[in-house]
């Protein structure tokens, strides 16, 4: 596998003369980029770092994230990336839950490109053959920890799932982590693959100090979540997008505004999971409906029990859970846990199976679905949080500032709610996570810490 990733590596960057990458403000030609993955290579074998160790990486997206982690390939080994960017004997213990019981090769871990350690931490890992050439360590949606594992194999099939964007600019804007799938695989594999040059953004907003995107001399391609859209629209009406030539939007469900404000435009709406690298929806260009999905690309999509299932060549194989990499069949249905509907064969979001209830009547609420009805019905400027707990029952979060419309909310409910017993919880702030989500388990949380409190 590790010839497979230098033949791979060699043709994206080293055969590419005049391509490069910008990070910093620094332009640095992809040649170069090559060879100093291949020293970072020599280093890690020189302190015996060998095919198969675990070497864990530490280090925000730039170019000490670059080298490391395609110099960790080069030589066979595996890196484990986490979107948190924290490393500790503490993290690796609890967060991945790798505890001494794990046979084989050490684990190392690089938090910068000269300290490469282990740290004697005699940690193992099993032995069993890994086919992944590497994990990606995420959240998730609803910050269960995921730790799944990426092959060589994966990448390549997905790649050639993608052919059709047929980029004719030769530049991307990078705002995406790359220690999340949907950045590592849009804004870097894609942009390489496809002869992009790159041009690294440390923030999201920092694509307006860019002069040759503020005086629009050249053409580009961009990803990112829709919050970073929303943002760019509320500034300036979205006039810097002016002369972009396409990029995808994923991660978050694309709100109404969002809808009107894309629809038309040289963007395309995409959807993936950890677990599908990322390809499994993607809608045509310019076409956007609210909480739209796309249609199916490259990889097999059912809904049963209204839950978005897939199965495919991008699919994982392999997950760390419970001090254990676990192997998983090829060609299984994989479940999203995202409620979905189709319409005309488009896929449309309607909320997490983690988030939905069902009431003692038997009938299952979906309440992602009915919050944004009714906030569209009622034109609410803030959010509402429906949810049932054990302490509180069914309860239903309400902005302090939307106090007044507390009985017009309860009124437009469906009967078979009303009948319940709902707790009104009235809340100043919302907590939102990078994607522009809101965070329902932080929200909960802080409520019942305050709660218990008042009550103790």
């Amino acid at each position: 596998m590790k010839k497979k990733w230098k033949y791979f590596l060699k043709s994206l960057l080293y055969n590419e003369i005049d391509g490069y990458i910008i990070f910093d403000n620094q332009k640095i030609k992809k040649r170069e980029i090559f060879n100093k993955i291949e020293e970072f290579s020599t280093v890690l074998q020189t302190i015996n770092v060998k095919t198969g160790a675990i070497v864990y990486i530490s280090l925000p997206t730039g170019y000490p994230f670059l080298i490391s982690f395609f110099g960790c390939l080069m030589i066979g080994a595996i890196p484990i990336l986490n979107s948190e960017n924290k490393i500790n004997e503490t993290y690796l213990k609890a967060d991945l839950n790798i505890t001494q019981n794990i046979n084989t090769s050490d684990i190392y871990w690089v938090d910068n490109l000269n300290y490469v350690v282990n740290n004697n931490i005699k940690l193992k890992i099993s032995k069993l053959k890994i086919k992944s050439s590497f994990f990606i360590h995420t959240s998730g949606s609803t910050d269960k920890s995921k730790c799944i594992g990426i092959s060589y194999n994966n990448i390549a099939y997905n790649i050639k799932k993608h052919r059709f964007l047929k980029f004719k600019s030769h530049t991307l804007i990078s705002t995406l982590p790359w220690t999340h799938i949907f950045g590592l695989f849009f804004d870097l594999f894609l942009a390489l693959e496809f002869k992009l040059d790159i041009y690294r953004l440390n923030k999201p907003e920092d694509i307006y100090l860019i002069p040759e995107i503020k005086n629009r001399s050249f053409q580009y391609y961009i990803n990112g979540v829709p919050k970073f859209f929303e943002e760019i629209f509320l500034q300036d009406n979205g006039n810097i997008l002016s002369n972009v030539e396409g990029g995808v939007i994923g991660g978050a469900k694309i709100s109404s505004d969002l809808a009107k404000s894309l629809e038309g435009s040289n963007f395309r709406v995409g959807y993936g999971q950890t677990e599908a690298t990322p390809g499994i929806l993607m809608g045509e260009k310019g076409e956007f409906y609210p909480n739209y999905l796309g249609k199916k690309i490259g990889i097999n999509v059912k809904i049963k029990k209204s839950n978005l299932f897939f199965k495919g060549e991008n699919a994982f194989r392999e997950r760390i859970l419970q001090g254990k990499i676990l192997s998983y069949k090829k060609n299984r249905w994989v479940n999203s846990n995202d409620i979905c509907k189709t319409i005309n064969n488009k896929f449309f979001y309607i909320g997490r199976s983690d988030f939905s209830f069902k009431l003692k009547n038997g009938k299952m609420i979906y309440v992602e679905e009915l919050e944004s009805n009714i906030i569209k019905e009622l034109r609410l400027n803030y959010p509402i949080q429906f949810g049932e707990n054990n302490l509180l029952g069914i309860y239903l979060m309400i902005d302090k500032k939307e106090e007044m419309k507390k009985d017009l909310i309860i009124n437009i409910l469906p009967d078979y709610i009303k009948s319940e017993k709902i707790k009104i919880i009235f809340v100043s702030e919302w907590s939102k996570d990078s994607k522009g989500n809101l965070n329902r388990k932080k929200m909960i949380e802080d409520y019942l810490l305050a709660y218990k409190r008042q009550n103790n």
